[in-house]
């Protein structure tokens, strides 16, 4: 926050991150995409696309590997569509 008229710095252990540079990342952030209406909902739309592309993708992986052997992919040719019994 404003502290005296100036903003107040608070560092961390090892100056890592401070209160200035994180505003001033939100600032960047707000300059470049929020500003204008258009600019901030082509950000949200190709957020939310890209966000549904990695959760699908991320899911469907963990779902694949549970049912590893259950699957159609994994039975087709022999179990599924393999050769026919014949009952003579």
């Amino acid at each position: 926050g404003r502290v005296g008229g100036t903003l107040a710095r608070a560092t961390t252990i090892g100056g890592t991150t401070t209160k200035h540079d994180a505003m001033a990342v939100l600032e960047t952030l707000y300059r470049t995409v929020m500003r204008r209406n258009s600019t901030y909902l082509a950000f949200v739309l190709c957020g939310a696309f890209l966000g549904e592309k990695a959760l699908s993708g991320t899911v469907d992986a963990l779902w694949e590997k549970h049912n590893r052997g259950k699957l159609y992919k994994d039975l087709e040719g022999g179990v599924i569509g393999g050769p026919k019994a014949e009952d003579e």
